[in-house]
């Protein structure tokens, strides 16, 4: 029974894992850079402005050409975990950022 309903269990799962991550950049991440890491609110929201204008920026640029790449050489799946284990290592890198107190 589960191995008709693999697909449908894989895409909950990856629907849910996804919810988790838009929550995370849209609500957590924001409130913990300007809460914690900023030296005030108001410089901690242009600053993460400006973190998001640059990254969507990047992600505009490199984004058609890394998926031409993977189209290309028909690596999907492979592509997918080597940009999802990248993106982990990314976010948990923010556990080693200190506090604004600390660059004063």
């Amino acid at each position: 029974r589960f191995a008709r309903n693999k697909p449908f269990v894989s895409w909950c799962l990856y629907n849910t894992a996804l919810g988790m991550l838009i929550t995370g950049l849209t609500i957590c991440y924001p409130l913990f850079f300007t809460n914690f890491l900023s030296i005030s609110k108001a410089s901690g929201t242009a600053d993460w402005a400006i973190i998001l204008t640059i990254s969507n920026i990047i992600a505009a640029i490199t984004c058609p050409f890394i998926g031409a790449i993977v189209d290309a050489t028909g690596r999907r799946k492979s592509s997918l975990a080597t940009l999802s284990i990248l993106a982990t290592i990314i976010t948990g890198s923010f556990y080693l950022i200190k506090p604004a107190i600390a660059y004063r």
